[in-house]
């Protein structure tokens, strides 16, 4: 039983891997044909498509030379603060590398650097969502937003925490940063709960019940009323049918009776137990001495005042 047990397991996870290990290269295979479709794009000088294809592949795999295409292409058609923010964030994974990509990151900087302001954001939480005149901005890795210069109102937010705004003035050609300390939420508070309203208060749901009980009995009423009936019919039909006495079918007619009777005391005392209770529970929102519920021996009263 065992080892059936341990060979049912290997299956079932060997199945789940190469299922996930098929899905994760369809996702490849996938992010490959958006990355080639949109160096087609690029050398066309469909530039706008180019973007969008590097953008969607590196949306599903991102990969270094994704990343480095998707640079040299917001460049080219002058998103400047975009592709710097790329290139940064390019060279922060590729730091240790030396190569001719690494030069041509670094020389496309140093041209638009002057153009633009690079603002670091030292956040505590480090994980704040930056907004930049009510727009979510994008950020290196590292932290860094790039803003042509000028005043600018920066939100910050963070799950948990309160957020907080700041505005600040940035110049063209400058490396500036910034101190971010994000207050942590005051935990949400239960609202007391409302007490419970007592029968020496005026409240409760004493009279409910007594509606409930009164529904009851009239329900018993009825279905004894109705047994009791059968058997009588039964009787008269067994014994003296077609030539019966009056009294005997006057106990027939007196079992029917009490039956409608009962089953409209049961139609009428639920309805008036459904109104009391919604009453009592204060559903109306009246106050303590805006209803009034009596009950007799023949039933129950039931007044309310808006």
């Amino acid at each position: 039983m065992m080892r059936f047990f341990f060979s049912a397991t290997f299956v079932v996870m060997l199945t789940l891997g190469a299922t996930e290990a098929m899905a994760q290269e369809g996702d490849a295979a996938r992010a490959r044909e958006l990355f080639l479709s949109g160096v087609d794009a690029f050398d066309e000088e469909h530039l706008d498509d180019a973007l969008g294809l590097f953008l969607e592949s590196y949306e599903i795999r991102p990969s270094q030379s994704v990343l480095f295409n998707i640079a040299v292409t917001e460049r080219r058609l002058g998103h400047d603060e975009d592709a710097l923010m790329h290139f940064y964030e390019w060279v922060r994974i590729n730091a240790g590398d030396a190569g001719p990509r690494l030069t041509e990151a670094f020389s496309a900087i140093d041209d638009l650097v002057p153009g633009l302001a690079t603002l670091r954001v030292d956040s505590s939480p480090s994980n704040v969502t930056v907004f930049v005149d009510g727009a979510r901005a994008q950020t290196t890795g590292s932290g860094i937003l790039v803003l042509r210069g000028g005043t600018y109102t920066l939100r910050f937010e963070a799950d948990g925490y309160e957020p907080s705004e700041r505005q600040v003035t940035v110049e063209a050609g400058n490396d500036e940063t910034i101190q971010v300390s994000l207050e942590e939420a005051a935990a949400d508070v239960a609202p007391p709960e409302a007490p419970i309203a007592t029968d020496d208060q005026g409240g409760g749901l004493l009279f409910t019940w007594v509606g409930v009980g009164l529904t009851v009995a009239f329900a018993g009423l009825a279905v004894g009323s109705w047994v009791a009936g059968e058997a009588a019919y039964q009787d008269l039909v067994d014994t003296c049918a077609p030539s019966c006495s009056a009294d005997q079918v006057s106990t027939v007619e007196t079992w029917d009776t009490l039956t409608t009777v009962g089953l409209v005391g049961v139609g009428v005392m639920a309805a008036a137990t459904v109104v009391i209770a919604l009453v009592e529970l204060d559903v109306f929102g009246g106050s303590d001495d805006s209803h009034a519920v009596s009950v007799g021996p023949t039933g129950a009263s039931y007044r309310y005042r808006f």
